[in-house]
């Protein structure tokens, strides 16, 4: 993207933060954009509503007269205009302040994908397959997904056939639970249960069954969410049609409705659970670029161990890491000591932060916290722990366990166990050729 790209992008970053207690310059407005469009590779879109939220501007003031394509949306858009081909529409009535009233919901689509709507004001004289023109609408998130809403504000026209193609006429995307990324949309899966709970919720006044756990299938685990009442059990297997994937800190969720379609399928059709949950390595680079996981086992080298890593105390309350005897949510605390590593692994792909606990730690340095504890007071500085710690454990390869989140400062694994092993070098290397070649 060209300089000259950005800059009424800039300008208009600069107008959204005037309300702000912040100064920033259009050089450092134009590099945090870039980093969000070409570094994390974020839709220019989002870019500038988390730019503008991180500061406490006023998102009102962003845009509004450029078409926004549906893979650029998210939450909390104020004023968005669309060009958008009618997938679904559908009636209902609801019980509004001023008593009952119809509203209209559906599918919108253009030629970079699908987003929920809601029309709560105004007549909708649409059907399946039309063209529109909508201005002025809003975002919000709905059930882990973006959705478009529609009110009093917003107009609504006809448009061209030809501006967009018949995107109700795709195909489902065919995916594999261990490739699940957020945002895709219109997805078809095939999955075990591994676990299922259900509880219900209370969602615009109505009540919802939510059916929600963990599926798997041979390429690794995902959490779901049913929003439907669907009989769905332990260890059953199905096949999921019209699915959306959404997520939390980075974790990859499959998340349906009564607008897809579930089927039981035979038992044989997927392994059974205690092979999906015998874990085997996958690279770093698809970790990263899914990101994050849930069960997964990771190798490669501690190339890191950070400070805060070692003999650390934490608040008795909450359990947070404490500073100087402060816990940023309880003040001056007497906290309790605890033992930890949080480091880098790489394995020649890509590297994330490992987060190991106290019986991780003492397992892997062959010290228990009381012995760490000793003999931070005989040195009198617990960074003698630190210290012992890369002695024992920096540059060595390293086999993790755990779940992986994902944030804006990447990706990291909570470590539910870890050992130190020695690799078969030439084996490893011929596995992550697989993978990268496509193997998986």
């Amino acid at each position: 993207m060209e300089d000259e790209t950005y800059k009424p992008h800039v300008e208009e970053l600069k107008k959204a933060l005037e309300t702000a207690d912040v100064e920033m310059d259009e050089t450092s407005l134009e590099n945090e954009l870039r980093t969000y469009v070409e570094q994390y590779r974020v839709p220019l879109d989002v870019a500038k509503v988390s730019i503008v939220k991180k500061y406490g501007g006023d998102e009102r003031l962003l845009g509004g007269s450029e078409w926004t394509k549906i893979s650029s949306l998210a939450p909390g858009l104020m004023s968005v205009n669309l060009v958008a081909r009618v997938v679904t529409a559908n009636t209902r009535e609801i019980e509004g302040i001023d008593g009952p009233k119809t509203i209209v919901y559906g599918i919108l689509g253009d030629d970079t994908g699908t987003v929920p709507f809601t029309l709560w004001e105004g007549s909708f004289p649409y059907e399946k397959g039309d063209v529109l023109k909508i201005r002025n609408a809003y975002t919000k998130d709905w059930q882990g997904q973006v959705q478009v809403n529609m009110g009093r504000r917003t107009s609504i026209t006809r448009a061209d056939e030809d501006l967009l193609p018949p995107v109700f006429g795709r195909q489902p995307v065919e995916a594999k639970i261990g490739e699940l990324r957020e945002g895709m949309r219109n997805v078809t899966a095939t999955f075990r249960v591994i676990e299922v709970e259900e509880r219900e919720v209370e969602v615009q006044g109505a009540t919802k069954t939510v059916i929600s756990g963990i599926c798997g299938d041979e390429t690794g685990m995902a959490r779901f969410s049913a929003w439907g009442d669907f009989d769905i059990v332990r260890d059953g297997v199905y096949r999921v049609t019209g699915a959306y994937v959404n997520s939390w800190r980075g974790v990859p969720r499959l998340t349906f409705d009564d607008r897809g379609t579930i089927e039981r399928l035979d038992d044989d059709a997927l392994p059974p659970a205690d092979d999906i949950k015998s874990l085997r390595p996958i690279s770093l680079e698809r970790l990263i670029k899914n990101g994050g996981a849930i069960g997964v086992l990771v190798r490669g080298f501690l190339i890191d161990i950070k400070p805060g890593s070692g003999l650390i105390k934490r608040c008795p309350e909450c359990n947070r890491v404490v500073q100087k005897s402060m816990c940023m949510v309880h003040g001056k605390v007497d906290g309790k000591p605890d033992l930890r590593i949080k480091g880098v692994i790489d394995d020649g792909t890509g590297a994330v932060t490992v987060v190991l606990n106290r019986e991780i730690t003492e397992k892997l340095a062959g010290k228990t916290l009381q012995e760490y504890m000793a003999e931070a007071q005989e040195a009198m500085t617990p960074e003698v722990v630190r210290d012992d710690l890369i002695n024992k454990l920096l540059a060595r390869p390293i086999e993790v366990r755990g779940n992986a989140t994902k944030d804006e400062y990447g990706v990291m694994i909570i470590g539910e166990d870890a050992r130190l092993y020695s690799p078969d070098v030439e084996k490893e290397a011929r596995e992550l050729m697989q993978e990268i070649e496509g193997g998986l």
